[in-house]
């Protein structure tokens, strides 16, 4: 099979959140990188040299990328609403030859109008780019016009509407509905499927979900999604250290985020800059990130981006509006991050980033993907809102101690059933809509799983106190679960408190106010329970722990609060006894594979335990890891382990 069917089945036959590719069915990991020429940025269809565009390519095939995303910029495309350049359309047609010749393919992005804080526009499209008819009505023509450029050539791989449309709505003050938004994504959709309709779509709005531009408008509108993810955007930076578990785990989130809407997901930017990073740091979050995206399920990885960016380059391009860019760059310069992204200089020398791609990008493309997984599956109920950077800060406390708790976790939105995979629903602290109680009642009295922390909605033998306030509440561990041994105190990550008044429920957990007398029996009151609803079981929680972990910067090493969640859950028949390492387990045909990932910038000693005794191998280097029941391992930080599990003698 040619490269680009090949590489295109990958995202029609991934999985999604619910498992529902078809089983064992291997095709292609997407390894790729955002295109930025090593010279003359994204304005190399005017300032055309094959000779230069030809050896960044050379340079990047030796990499080990795959596929790059093309950003043909909208004004040098199409300088009028009627007239689509030829030339330009001939030199976009001419970088895929050159792809097609290194063994690459090309993801291309006809409408971009938005890149790293700049803003280019045709003239004649200086208005509502989303609701005039004038302007979307020469999108169309565009959109039609490359596809039908470029349609069945080898080295074409997608479409992607362009880059990070979505930001034009607010730097240009524009006024459009999420209905609009909605009509506007379907009219693009149909404009490239008509022209050509055998080339998978995406719409690359990576980070800016919004009520205009939501996941689910956009899966609509979309063969698969894209998402994006950067730390310092999402805000996760401040939460924790560069390599610490939410700024590493914000990409788990997001892909998660999208995959509820059972489409498959491409990770279609990440990066770091020598602006915020070492280049040791760069290249370690890279790897990291990079495996616990395949380890994610999602059906590929982009890397933002190929190309340093020569200091002082300043954009000097016909279409240029600085009234719509930020204003430190309304001159046409590119911020100190951005030239410093690339996983190879100006002049296509290799960055440590370059190694760490080249050395994982090819075991991954091996693997491939159509691997299932085999750890349990927690779901975390999200608001019934679709305000993406607020959720994400509040939900990324419970995601992060599900992962701690080394589940499978995804994300259910407040009013859809609860998939049939779930082990577990966890509510972090809030109260469902009326139709959201009803979907997880339903679930929970059929014999269902749910966690709630804080609010009750589902138990009214247990009877809440008032809220108080107490900072670090301590508790008595009465009772524990096949995974967590009890009778021990936890300092809780907590706010505020709510104790129980319960009869006929398990106590599990005891508020100690004070210091426990020696020789004490009983230690508080009743904080955390479990109750019987139905045929389910209800787990409850009086302490916001979710919402106090926000409040916390890089809180991990001391807080044992994923225990909470452990208990939840039966025992595993493979697992890990660190919560700061990442734990896969995935199968394909009769393969076993777990993968270990360390999202800390600290050593980690870890210990591989099973129901059955294993032998583990390093899969990337094909060395003995361990045999037992019981396998000790030591990962240095951000360090990834891919180890194949082969039947013990």
């Amino acid at each position: 099979m040619p490269l680009r069917a090949l590489l295109a089945t990958s995202l029609l036959l991934s999985a999604t959140a619910t498992g529902a590719a078809p089983p064992d069915v291997a095709s292609p990991f997407l390894v790729g990188a955002n295109y930025v020429p090593s010279h003359d940025w994204h304005t190399t269809l005017e300032n055309w040299d094959p000779a230069t565009v030809d050896a960044d390519l050379a340079a990047l095939s030796r990499v080990g990328v795959k596929c790059l995303r093309v950003f043909p910029l909208w004004p040098l495309l199409q300088p009028r609403p009627d007239t689509v350049d030829a030339t330009k359309l001939d030199r976009l047609a001419a970088l895929l030859d050159m792809a097609h010749r290194h063994g690459l393919v090309v993801q291309v992005a006809p409408l971009t109008g938005w890149m790293s804080g700049l803003t280019f526009l045709p003239p004649w499209a200086d208005g509502n780019v989303f609701t005039e008819e004038r302007i979307v009505a020469g999108e169309e023509r565009l959109v039609r016009a490359v596809a039908a450029r470029l349609r069945g050539h080898p080295a074409l791989h997608s479409w992607d509407f362009g880059n990070e449309i979505n930001v034009l709505v607010d730097v240009m003050k524009l006024e459009a509905t999420p209905a609009q938004i909605d009509t506007w994504m379907h009219r693009i959709y149909r404009a490239f499927k008509e022209a050509d309709p055998a080339t998978p779509v995406t719409n690359g709005i990576g980070t800016g979900f919004d009520p205009r531009f939501n996941t689910r408008a956009i899966a609509r509108s979309s063969d698969f999604l894209s998402v994006h993810s950067y730390p310092q955007f999402h805000r996760t930076n401040v939460l924790d250290p560069p390599l610490g578990m939410r700024s590493t785990y914000s990409l788990n989130f997001i892909t998660a985020w999208a995959m509820a809407e059972e489409k498959p997901v491409l990770m279609q930017e990440t990066g770091a800059s020598e602006d915020q990073a070492t280049p040791i740091d760069i290249a370690r979050y890279l790897r990291l990130t990079l495996a616990s995206t395949w380890a994610e399920g999602a059906t590929g990885y982009f890397w933002w981006c190929t190309h340093d960016i020569r200091p002082g380059y300043q954009a000097r391009v016909d279409g240029f509006f600085p009234k719509y860019s930020l204003k430190s760059q309304q001159d046409g310069r590119l911020s100190a991050m951005e030239q410093s992204l690339g996983l190879l200089t100006s002049d296509n020398r290799e960055k440590p980033s370059a190694v760490e791609y080249r050395r994982l990008a090819r075991f991954l493309d091996g693997l491939g993907t159509g691997w299932k997984d085999r750890l349990p599956v927690v779901y975390v109920l999200a608001p019934a809102t679709d305000e993406y950077f607020r959720t994400m800060l509040d939900l990324i406390q419970p995601f992060v101690l599900a992962k701690r708790a080394h589940t499978r976790v995804r994300i259910l939105h407040d009013g859809a059933p609860v998939p049939a995979d779930a082990a577990a629903v966890v509510i972090p602290g809030f109260s469902p809509t009326p139709g959201g109680r009803e979907h997880v009642r339903a679930y929970l009295e059929s014999g269902g799983t749910v966690y709630q922390s804080f609010e009750n909605d589902f138990a009214p033998a247990v009877r809440l106190g008032s809220p108080e306030a107490l900072p670090d509440a301590r508790v008595w561990l009465e009772r524990g679960s096949e995974r967590v041994s009890a009778h021990r105190f936890l300092t809780l990550p907590s706010q505020r408190v709510r104790t129980v008044t319960a009869d006929g429920v398990d106590v599990l957990g005891l508020l100690s106010r004070k210091p426990p007398e020696v020789g004490a029996w009983r230690f508080g009151e009743p904080l955390f329970v479990r109750a019987r609803v139905g045929r389910g079981r209800f787990f409850y929680l009086g302490a916001d722990v979710e919402a106090g972990l926000l409040a916390r910067y890089d809180p991990w090493r001391e807080d044992e609060s994923h225990l909470f969640y452990e208990v939840l859950l039966p025992a595993a028949d493979v697992d890990i006894d660190n919560p700061a390492v990442e734990l896969a387990h995935r199968a394909r045909g009769r393969e076993e594979l777990l993968v270990l990932v360390n999202h800390s910038e600290s050593w980690q000693d870890v210990a591989v335990t099973s129901r059955r005794p294993l032998r583990l191998e390093d899969a990337e280097a094909a060395a003995a890891l361990g045999e037992g029941r019981s396998i000790p391992l030591r990962l240095a930080p951000a360090q990834v382990v891919f180890a194949r599990i082969r039947p013990s003698d």
